[in-house]
């Protein structure tokens, strides 16, 4: 087997491992909310797994857990103001430590000028190799006030990361009375939403060189939304103008991490989805240690795959994306 990269690992780090790296105006709120008051939860949401050891991999690209949703806390000034701080974190402590991992910056997207400063003060450092969003009302791309940010990114080869984050009891998500049909639509109601937005405001025009992956939704839903986006635009071509071809035509500029990989494929949903997208824009994330991880094996339900693609799957196409180097 060739190089394996982890296109997404979590860890665990707390707001008190972030306060020491806080800017000092903010840190005596997050001192006082360590204990659990500042950051929402999952609510409804299984525990972590809880495994010993994480599965094999010469690369892993980590993101931290439950400080993700800072995202829905209603101060955008303290999330920006813990972003930061992660980012410090992650350059000064955390990275230096594990050589073989790297890290995404996260970003404030309802501050897009915090975001821009975080991109501008680290985005260069060793380790890190891109930088993602989360929360689906929070990323706006239409509006002109991000485009710096994107522009900052496309300029410094950092690719644009969409990682799905939800709360159970947030729209449209309570309508569901079990878990199950939450963790079912979330990934892909948020990932669609994202994508939308993102070719049909013509970002992939404006912005031809900046990298975009996906993250937390499968497989099986790009072929839906491919279909969905071609047949509107084809009767609304006017409601986006900037694009020159069909809207999948730019979903295959982009990269789609493969957890949670669909168990079963009778109707041939996954096949249908690696034949229109490319297997060169796959890559292999296992979501360790969540309870819905995969291992590395999970990569052989895409039956459609040759060898010589499961393997650029598992690695190959990460170590290009993150630009690895030798590792590709």
């Amino acid at each position: 087997m060739g190089v394996v990269v982890d296109a997404d690992r979590h860890f665990d780090v707390g707001l008190e491992d972030l306060a020491p790296f806080v800017d000092r105006a903010a840190r005596r709120e997050i001192e006082d909310a360590t204990a659990g008051s500042l950051l929402p939860g999952t609510l409804g949401g299984p525990p972590d797994l809880g495994a010993d050891r994480a599965p094999d991999a010469d690369y892993a690209v980590v993101f931290p857990g439950l400080v993700l949703t800072m995202t829905f806390h209603p101060s955008v000034r303290l999330e920006a103001a813990v972003c930061v701080a992660y980012a410090r974190w992650l350059v000064e402590a955390y990275l230096p430590a594990h050589p073989r991992s790297l890290a995404m910056l996260y970003l404030p997207a309802r501050d897009p000028d915090a975001a821009s400063r975080l991109v501008e003060d680290f985005g260069g450092a060793s380790g890190v190799v891109g930088a993602f969003v989360t929360n689906l009302p929070a990323v706006r791309p239409f509006e002109n006030r991000n485009m710096r940010l994107y522009g900052l990114l496309e300029e410094r080869a950092l690719p644009l990361g969409f990682h799905p984050l939800f709360l159970w009891t947030e729209p449209p998500f309570g309508v569901f009375d079990d878990y199950l049909a939450a963790y079912a639509y979330a990934g892909p109601f948020i990932q669609s939403g994202h994508l939308m937005n993102w070719v049909l405001s013509g970002m992939p025009e404006r912005f031809p060189r900046l990298d975009c992956v996906f993250y937390g939704a499968g497989v099986a839903w790009l072929h839906f939304v491919a279909h969905r986006l071609d047949q509107g635009f084809m009767r609304r071509a006017s409601e986006a103008p900037l694009l020159r071809e069909r809207p999948s035509h730019y979903m295959r500029r982009y990269s789609y991490v493969t957890h949670p990989i669909e168990e079963a494929d009778e109707a041939g949903c996954l096949d249908a989805a690696v034949r229109l997208i490319g297997a060169g824009r796959f890559l292999y994330g296992s979501n360790f240690p969540q309870w819905d991880f995969d291992p590395p094996s999970a990569v052989d339900r895409l039956a459609a795959l040759t060898p010589e693609e499961r393997g650029a799957v598992l690695g190959a196409n990460a170590a290009a994306l993150f630009r690895l180097g030798a590792a590709s």
